[in-house]
């Protein structure tokens, strides 16, 4: 009796413990953890995996699985190491999924900021000065004396926010490369670059670059402090010399003109960005007409999506291709690469310093050298490559791995 006694206890042991190990698996946080690990595994299958993505992903997963209470805002866990910038976006979306549509949503003052500064041009002071004011979040801003206290730019990004928030498929594009090439003169070298360049099927942006035979002036980088081979600062850019490059004097006009560019939201002298409506075909594979192109922007109708339009001298045509295409890591490597040889990398191109004497050399505090910068051969990618003293790497290698 007493065999059977002790024999039938000993097999509802295991019944008991594994009620323990379930209990003690619920722990605050679950869901957001296991949010956080989807988006983990997502990423590592991608051909080109974000290793910073997800690495930041793992961090935050590690810092939030150590917390002994549910977030239920993001103050409290804005100081909480490991936990950045885009992490507490995604607590900020996930909060707001998960919260309950039958009880009002009381947002602290950092979600409400963090809200605003989601819409592209609005950075952390102006979202700050309209929480201030009293705008509650996006929810806010449908008030007039909060809209008006936006730039013709952010207004426009919220216009457009729910097209700029998807991304933009290899397909689109690359159907919106032919469109600019159909569109400018021939002489016009139009490629794709970004993580599409790397073999990606899609990215946050269209991401393209111009080249043109007659645009080759580059201009020269500020000359570096005494015992340095990096610019001490940046030139700055003026509106007139802006507006005199063929980006802007020509190339955007035209593409507004014909039915592409929808509204600028930002520009540089060798940049634009704003919003574009991705081009249709007929039955035939012909472009629809401009007219059709003109009222469908007008009637608000067709696919947006935000594009990125580079237009660079054709002498950094290589170092151009190299800074646009990525990925973070390589860069960085190539930049190290370049500064181990006493050159700098940038943009524009490989430079070389000859300074006027031996003594510059010298570190002598914040005092400028004297001398001038040479542009080595940055046309091709693969003279870049020679002269850094590396093989030559193919976009879709373009990783740390195949770097070392």
């Amino acid at each position: 009796m007493l065999t059977r006694l002790f024999a039938s206890t000993s097999r509802r042991a295991p019944v008991i413990t594994t009620t323990c190990r379930c209990y003690a698996s619920i722990r605050p946080n679950q869901a957001l953890l296991d949010m956080l690990k989807a988006e983990v595994k997502a990423e590592k299958a991608k051909p080109n995996v974000n290793r910073y993505k997800a690495k930041s992903l793992l961090n935050a997963m590690e810092a939030i699985n150590k917390l002994d209470h549910d977030i239920t805002s993001l103050s409290s866990v804005v100081d909480v190491s490991g936990i950045g910038k885009g992490i507490l976006k995604r607590i900020q979306q996930y909060l707001s999924a998960t919260q309950n549509p039958n009880q009002p949503q009381v947002k602290d003052e950092l979600s409400l900021i963090m809200e605003l500064e989601s819409i592209h041009g609005i950075g952390k002071a102006r979202a700050r000065r309209l929480v201030e004011a009293g705008c509650n979040g996006l929810e806010g801003l449908k008030e007039e004396r909060f809209f008006r206290m936006l730039t013709p730019i952010q207004k426009a990004s919220i216009q457009y926010q729910e097209h700029l928030q998807k991304t933009a498929t290899r397909e689109q594009i690359d159907t919106t490369a032919d469109f600019v090439r159909n569109n400018l003169s021939d002489r016009h070298e139009v490629i794709v670059i970004g993580d599409c360049r790397r073999g990606a099927s899609t990215d946050t942006s269209i991401q393209l670059m111009l080249f043109h035979p007659d645009h080759v002036h580059v201009p020269v980088p500020s000359p570096p402090t005494r015992g340095s081979f990096v610019p001490h600062g940046k030139l700055g850019s003026q509106s007139r010399a802006k507006a005199e490059t063929p980006l802007h004097k020509s190339v955007i006009p035209t593409l507004q003109e014909r039915g592409l560019v929808v509204a600028s939201m930002g520009t540089a002298l060798r940049y634009w960005n704003g919003v574009v409506r991705i081009p249709e075909k007929d039955q035939d594979g012909k472009w629809k007409t401009r007219r059709e192109r003109l009222e469908a922007i007008e009637k608000g109708q067709g696919e947006l999506r935000r594009m990125d339009l580079f237009m660079i001298p054709l002498k950094s045509r290589g170092a151009a291709l190299i800074s646009h295409t990525g990925d973070g890591q390589m860069k960085m490597l190539l930049k190290r690469k370049a500064d181990q040889l006493g050159l700098y990398l940038d943009e524009l191109g490989l430079w070389k310093w000859h300074p006027e004497n031996a003594a510059e050399t010298v570190g002598d505090g914040d005092e400028l050298s004297v001398g001038f910068w040479q542009l080595l051969q940055s046309m091709t990618e693969e003279s870049i490559f020679e002269q850094l003293g590396m093989q030559y790497v193919e976009p879709r290698k373009r990783n740390l791995e195949n770097l070392k």
